[in-house]
């Protein structure tokens, strides 16, 4: 089969740069009614000399009446008809008869571009697979770019278009792409990945596990989580999605290789395949704090019980100088039962406590078939931002249930990572990027069927 071989690089110091877009309410909706890409956010990066250029971007999207559709989220160069330089897809197949009507999932997709001349322009598009799809809503969203700044470097990764299939059919892990990263003499990592899955007669509580592992497959986990597809009502057609996820790696040094890494987590799943993928990763500069959480092993991180934010995550983030700006990804698992037509979780960045301003946000909207007990999870990853902070700042991966009386929620795998900059690193409008680490809860556990 035809592939196109991945960009795999090593960066280089280029100007610093950063850019954002958070679209924290309802007020913005765009209507993905075409297979012709359509415009949902748009960064534009300041003038510069040449750079290395890593992007990621949510979108929550929601619809009803799936048959077996699929809907392609990706990020464009120049305009929403441009060369795509990451792409997510979701096939939420046919959940009929259902035990709700609307169904909606968020998105996470990365991209990655080598020695990009700036200025330069980057798109966040949704498009229909096929023409007679139903028409999907996409609502909040959020869009992130780090350019590496002196002092650091970024490496990346993207495999799409004609990619070969890469198949995980075994409980023993699988590679699906490797990442060399430079970490010079020392310094922590922040890596962020997606990867496209799809298979046939999903469903009925198996699981798949996605990671970031250290030098091979199989090896340290730096980042987890967990698939547990919808079963579907015809066990001969393809429904999949889009699995997103963050990674820390502390104090490392020299080069370092960092597989996107799937297995089968019960023996008895069926095959799926991975289609597109995306990693990338950014090293800390020297001198900047670095900032973050992840959960490795599965430990409870929160129960959603009520409309009331509970915290799955919680990171301080500081800087020297003031103000600063900070720049946000998080990955949460939720898992659940008996989802009905008002099940529906909100899932946000809060700065401060649980329930405080939104600093980014997303929803999660199962549904299941009346005949299916089985639980149902899946991973949910967004980006956050917040501008013009001083001092100490705490932010918390947040959640809660957004309707009374649905189906209690467990979150049991998170990840929270935040880039900091330094305002006096650019005579730019924007600031140069400070680098997280890791905290990592080595917990084995997971719930049960």
């Amino acid at each position: 089969m035809l592939r196109r071989l991945p960009i795999l690089v090593l960066l280089v110091a280029a100007q610093a740069a950063r850019a954002q877009v958070q679209d924290v309410t309802f007020a913005n909706q765009v209507v993905v009614n075409s297979t012709t890409p359509i415009a949902l956010a748009t960064l534009a990066l300041p003038i510069g000399s040449l750079a290395d250029v890593a992007l990621t971007a949510h979108v929550y999207l929601e619809g009803a009446g799936f048959d077996y559709d699929s809907y392609v989220i990706s990020i464009c160069k120049d305009s929403a008809s441009g060369s795509e330089v990451g792409v997510a897809v979701w096939t939420p197949g046919d959940k009929t008869p259902a035990s709700g009507v609307f169904e909606a999932d968020t998105l996470l997709v990365t991209g990655f571009e080598r020695n990009v001349t700036l200025p330069a322009t980057y798109v966040v598009c949704a498009r229909k697979a096929n023409a007679t799809s139903p028409d999907v809503t996409a609502s909040v969203r959020g869009f992130d770019a780090e350019v590496a700044p002196a002092g650091t470097s970024l490496a990346g990764l993207e495999a799409h278009g004609l990619v070969e299939v890469q198949v995980i059919g075994s409980t023993s892990w699988t590679g699906l792409a490797t990442l060399s990263v430079d970490a010079g003499a020392g310094s922590d990592l922040l890596l962020t990945a997606h990867v496209v899955v799809s298979g046939l007669g999903l469903g009925g509580g198996t699981r798949y596990q996605f990671g970031i592992c250290k030098e091979t497959a199989g090896g340290t986990l730096v980042g987890e989580t967990i698939w547990r597809p919808q079963l579907t009502a015809s066990a001969g057609a393809t429904s999949g999605d889009t699995i997103s996820l963050t990674g820390f790696d502390a104090g490392v040094s020299g080069t370092v290789h960092y597989v996107l890494c799937a297995r089968k987590y019960d023996s008895l799943a069926p095959t799926i395949s991975a289609t597109e993928l995306g990693i990338h990763a950014v090293r800390k500069p020297a001198g900047i704090a670095a900032y973050g959480v992840e959960a490795i092993g599965f430990p409870t991180s929160a129960t959603l019980d009520s409309t009331s934010f509970a915290s799955a995550a919680s990171i301080g983030v500081d800087a020297v100088t003031a103000p600063y700006d900070v720049r946000l990804t998080a990955h949460a698992h939720l898992e659940g039962t008996g989802f009905d037509a008002n099940s529906i979780y909100e899932i946000g960045i809060c700065r401060g406590f649980a329930g405080g301003p939104m600093v980014g946000r997303t929803f999660w909207r199962p549904v299941h078939q009346t005949t299916d007990g089985n639980y149902i999870a899946d991973t949910i990853a967004l980006t956050g931002y917040d501008g013009n902070q001083a001092g100490l700042t705490s932010y918390v991966l947040c959640a809660r249930q957004f309707g009374s009386a649905i189906p209690t929620v467990t979150i049991y795998d998170t990840g929270l990572v935040a880039t900091v900059p330094e305002p006096a690193a650019t005579a730019l409008a924007f600031t140069s990027l400070g680098l997280l680490a890791a905290l990592r809860v080595r917990l084995r556990h997971f719930a049960s069927t």
